[in-house]
C-alpha cells in the first residue's frame, strides 16, 4: 500500500517509543506556563512545544507525568498530539451541545469542553469506564460540562443521547494500529478478521448516530488506525449511504489538515500517532 521505501520508513518509525505528550488545560493554564511548571516538578525533563497542536508539550525524561502535582491539580492531560488534533478538527462552537459516542477514557470529551463546548454527553458502553470519565472530568474541573453516560452506540441510544446535537464525535473502536509505537504487541495480535469485524462495528455506530446530528450540525469520525478499511473507505461508504452528509472543511484550513476536513496522520510523516479523522456536516 505504501510502496517499499515508505513502508520501511513506517516500520522504522513504529520501532521508536512515542514520547509522553501533555495537553494543557487551556481553561486553567497556558502552554508556556505549563512547561515551566513541569520543568520545575520533573528534574531533567526535556520539554518542547508540539509543532501542530497548540496546547501540547512533549516531555521526555523526568519520570511519569501522572505523578506530578500539576497533573493532580488538573492543569493538563496526557494525550498524543494526533489525538489532540481530533479535538481541533471538531472545532466546537462556543456553547455547543456534543455527543461523544465512544468516549472512554474521556480525553477527547474533556478536550472538547476545554475548547468551549457547553455540554458534552460522554458515552461509553461500559459503566465502569463511564465512571472513570466522570473522575477525569472532575480532576480537570469540567464536571459541569462533561456528563458521563453508559450506553452502546450500536444500539438504540439512551434518552440523554438522542439529541439533536450540534456536534457528534465518533472516536470508533478500531484496530489501533496507529498506536504501534505505544502498543507494539498489537502487531502480533491483530488479524484481517479483526479489521473486518471492527469495520462492520464502525459502520453500525455511524449509521446509528447520524440521526442525532441536527441539520447543519457536525459529525466527526476518527480512528487511531492507518488502515484504509477503517479510515477513508469507511467515510466514503458512509457518505454513499447518507447523502444528507457532506465534507465540512474548516475555514481557514489548518496546515495539518487535508482539504480542511481530513486528518491523515502517520508516525513516519508527522512524528505522531497514526490517526484518520473526517469532518462532515449534515445538510
Amino acid at each position: 500500500r505504501l510502496g517499499p521505501d515508505e513502508a520501511l520508513r513506517f516500520a522504522a518509525a513504529i520501532d521508536q517509543p512515542a514520547p509522553p505528550t501533555a495537553r494543557a488545560n487551556r481553561l486553567r493554564i497556558g502552554r508556556e506556563e505549563l512547561g515551566a511548571r513541569i520543568a520545575a516538578e520533573a528534574a531533567g525533563a526535556r520539554i518542547r512545544p508540539t509543532p501542530l497542536a497548540p496546547d501540547g508539550l512533549t516531555v521526555e525524561g523526568g519520570g511519569s507525568l501522572t505523578r506530578l502535582p500539576s497533573f493532580a491539580e488538573g492543569l493538563f492531560s496526557q494525550q498524543d498530539e494526533a489525538a489532540q488534533l481530533v479535538g481541533h478538527l471538531c472545532a466546537p462552537a462556543p456553547g455547543a451541545t456534543v455527543l461523544d459516542a465512544c468516549a472512554a477514557p474521556g480525553g477527547k470529551s474533556c478536550h472538547l469542553a476545554e475548547l468551549g463546548a457547553g455540554s458534552v454527553i460522554s458515552m461509553d458502553v461500559h459503566e465502569r469506564k463511564a465512571r472513570r470519565i466522570g473522575d477525569e472530568a472532575r480532576r480537570l474541573g469540567l464536571e459541569e460540562v462533561v456528563h458521563p453516560l453508559a450506553g452502546d452506540a450500536t444500539r438504540p441510544l439512551p434518552e440523554a443521547a438522542r439529541g439533536p446535537f450540534d456536534l457528534v464525535l465518533v472516536d470508533a473502536p478500531c484496530s489501533a494500529l496507529g498506536t504501534l509505537r505505544r502498543h507494539p504487541e498489537l502487531r502480533y495480535r491483530r488479524t484481517a478478521a479483526d479489521v473486518a469485524r471492527m469495520a462492520e462495528t464502525q459502520a453500525r455506530i455511524l449509521d446509528n448516530v447520524a440521526g442525532v446530528v441536527r441539520p447543519g450540525g457536525t459529525l466527526v469520525y476518527a480512528v487511531c488506525s492507518v488502515l484504509p478499511e477503517e479510515g477513508p473507505e469507511q467515510v466514503r461508504a458512509f457518505l454513499e449511504r447518507h447523502p444528507d452528509f457532506a465534507p465540512a472543511p474548516l475555514d481557514p484550513a489548518p496546515a495539518w489538515s487535508e482539504a480542511g476536513w481530513i486528518l491523515d496522520a502517520w508516525p513516519h510523516r508527522q512524528g505522531i500517532d497514526g490517526f484518520y479523522a473526517a469532518r462532515l456536516r449534515r445538510r
